[in-house]
């Protein structure tokens, strides 16, 4: 009986070696002629859009040479107009009015003051009979320097009695403010008996008072009359600011037309001769001023320039500008304005002729049109058209734009 082989490794098997192969897939030949075919009707149709189709609009800018023009006129502004009249060389004039009120803090002035020193003495009689003193009767102290007092009033002193008096000082000021001291009577020693002066004297038992002198805030007349006179100076200006506001931008207001009517002008919190660091004083006014349109200026200036230059020129609108430099007002209120005009001024461009040549042409076609007709220019023209890609401007006139640039 035959032994079988023992393998302690199992003997490798032969792997079957499988080939692949890819193999491209090609497109079919009528999607590619269609392809192609598609392209090219787009490429034909938008060929014949550019070469057939019109843009929807057309910029021409032309850039003429320009000559400056300055010069003076003199126009009417008349409130009897309703609208400008050129040949007459007038325009309307308008009317503005507006009421206002204006206030200002000022300082008040520094015044001296001066107060005399007062107080209360007690005037005894050792004599045997009663003594009359007359009204301001002296008192001199008995302090070193000694100070003169007067009394306010008649004194009736009893035999062997006393009376308080009130007292005020001869002088303002600090020095009359002494302590308390013996006072004798000047005036007695010129009567008899004798004996009289030594008999009638007084003494204070209280420091007189309320002697000084300084300087102190107060509002005077003075100050009123600067503060009304400076406020109606402010009122002026303001007036023309609130006016100009009130006629807006549109018009011109002539300052020399101004007129300001005080309703009302005084302190707002204080009276003359009142003590007070500042005050507020107000004033209410109506101002009145008369105006132009600008509009109506620009019309005439144009005008004017146009009387002064050649038929085969122009002047352009946007450069032109006014200027008033003076104004005058006659008896019957009718205002003459001095008016300084200037612009700029170029050949005459028909502009209907360039939209009506500008039809159906290409950028090029009407440049050679627009040089042949303005061959002196400031700058070559330029022509843009809407869509950009297309090659010939509207049929149609109305939808050429024409620009002039300075």
């Amino acid at each position: 009986m035959p032994k079988k082989k023992i393998y302690d490794i199992k003997p490798p098997q032969e792997k079957e070696e499988i080939v692949s192969f890819h193999i491209p897939q090609k497109k079919p030949l009528v999607r590619r002629k269609f392809f192609w075919y598609s392209l090219g009707t787009v490429i034909l149709i938008l060929l014949l859009l550019w070469f057939f189709l019109p843009a929807s609009s057309a910029t021409i800018y032309i850039f003429p040479k320009t000559n400056e023009i300055k010069t003076d006129a003199f126009v009417v502004a008349s409130e009897n107009l309703d609208k400008p009249d050129m040949e007459d060389q007038k325009i309307p004039l308008y009317s503005f009015e507006k009421e206002l009120t204006i206030s200002k803090v000022y300082q008040s002035s520094l015044k001296d003051v001066s107060e005399k020193a007062r107080g209360v003495i007690r005037v005894f009689n050792e004599y045997s009979t009663r003594v009359i003193l007359v009204a301001g009767t002296r008192f001199l102290s008995a302090t070193e320097p000694s100070r003169i007092f007067y009394s306010t009033k008649k004194i009736i002193i009893p035999a062997g009695g006393y009376v308080d008096v009130e007292v005020v000082a001869s002088e303002a000021g600090e020095e009359y403010n002494i302590e308390p001291t013996t006072f004798s009577v000047p005036g007695l020693r010129n009567y008899s008996p004798p004996q009289l002066y030594y008999s009638v004297y007084a003494k204070s038992f209280k420091k007189m008072s309320g002697g000084a002198t300084k300087k102190e805030s107060q509002v005077t007349q003075e100050d009123l009359d600067k503060a009304k006179e400076d406020l109606l100076k402010t009122a002026e200006s303001k007036s023309l600011e609130e006016l100009r506001s009130l006629a807006g931008d549109d018009y011109l207001i002539l300052k020399k037309t101004l007129e300001t009517e005080v309703i009302s002008a005084q302190p707002f919190d204080v009276v003359a001769g009142q003590k007070a660091e500042n005050f507020t004083y107000q004033i209410k006014i109506k101002a009145k001023a008369k105006g132009v349109k600008k509009e109506d200026l620009d019309l005439f200036a144009r005008y004017f320039i146009d009387a002064q230059i050649p038929p085969d020129k122009e002047v352009s609108e946007s450069t032109i500008k006014t200027k008033i430099n003076q104004v005058n007002i006659d008896l019957d209120k009718n205002v003459t304005l001095e008016v300084e005009i200037y612009g700029k001024i170029l050949s005459a461009i028909d502009k209907a002729l360039i939209r009506e040549i500008a039809k159906s042409q290409t950028r090029n076609q009407i440049i050679k049109h627009l040089n042949e007709l303005y061959p002196n220019t400031a700058k070559k023209p330029e022509v843009k058209f809407h869509p950009f890609f297309t090659r010939k401007s509207p049929r149609s006139s109305e939808k050429i734009n024409l620009e002039i640039k300075i």
